[in-house]
């Protein structure tokens, strides 16, 4: 969890370059450009919790919307994981627990808003690598990241559950319909929280893309998969603040997609990228 020695530079200039291009960053060469930016920042802070957060975020995004592989997408979420727990470990209580022997969902409880990134990409980063890279076999036996993903989701509705627009609620929703109803999979809570994150969030790109690709196809509603897919690409991703352009792009690319093969195949089929 620790970062090499510092390298003298100017962080402030990098950081500038990097906001500048999240409004471009709508392809995965230039989501890779914007991760050069902040591996610069640490080479001149290796405990930048923001940069630390962002590289989370950005090669979770790599792995979701530009991996092809399943070696390639499990490679980019396990980066995802670890620079995510190193930006925990700018915390110096959770850094302790973690080198006493905690791991991150028991750890996760000494974390704050400063946290929130980093525990909210973690968590995703693991959603994904279970849901994509692991297989029937794989998804029993490392049923116990799920577990630490449920204490970390927990942890982040203590500290805010109205945070970004909506994305904790989001998480539970996603959370509560993957999960098979034998081990606490439970669409009346899903759709309570996929709404509760809406109400949040009513410009977000991702709640309605999400509710389309996942719940409208679980419970067979193509017209709502439509209308919600339809909604999505009628937005202006760079008006997107949460989530940002380089995701937005995505959900609109993805939702555009999605409709085109949903009038060729099933519901269930058009959702699989």
């Amino acid at each position: 969890m620790t970062g090499g020695a510092a390298v003298p530079g100017d962080p402030g200039a990098l950081r500038s370059q990097a906001e500048a291009l999240v409004q471009e960053a709508g392809t995965g060469e230039k989501v890779e450009a914007l991760i050069g930016r902040y591996e610069e920042i640490l080479q001149i802070d290796p405990q930048d919790c923001d940069a630390l957060s962002k590289l989370g975020e950005y090669h979770c995004l790599l792995g979701a919307a530009y991996a092809k592989s399943r070696t390639d997408k499990k490679r980019e979420y396990f980066l995802a994981i670890q620079f995510c727990e190193r930006a925990m470990a700018t915390n110096g209580e959770f850094k302790a627990l973690v080198s006493d022997g905690k791991d991150v969902g028991e750890a996760c409880r000494v974390l704050g808003v400063r946290e929130m990134d980093a525990m909210f990409f973690w968590s995703m980063a693991i959603s994904y690598l279970f849901k994509e890279c692991q297989g029937t076999i794989g998804s029993m036996v490392n049923f116990s990241w799920m577990k630490r993903c449920r204490q970390v989701m927990e942890r982040m509705l203590e500290v805010d559950p109205e945070w970004r627009d909506g994305v904790v609620s989001f998480s539970w929703g996603i959370y509560y319909l993957a999960l098979p109803k034998a081990v606490g999979g439970d669409m009346k809570k899903s759709s309570e929280f996929l709404d509760r994150a809406i109400q949040a969030g009513p410009k977000s790109l991702l709640h309605r893309w999400g509710r389309a690709k996942y719940y409208d196809v679980k419970i067979g509603d193509a017209e709502a998969f439509r209308e919600d897919l339809e909604w999505v690409i009628a937005q202006d991703p760079r008006q997107s603040v949460n989530p940002t352009y380089p995701w937005s792009a995505y959900f609109q690319k993805d939702a555009k997609a999605m409709l085109e093969r949903s009038k060729k195949y099933s519901m269930k089929k058009a959702a699989v990228t």
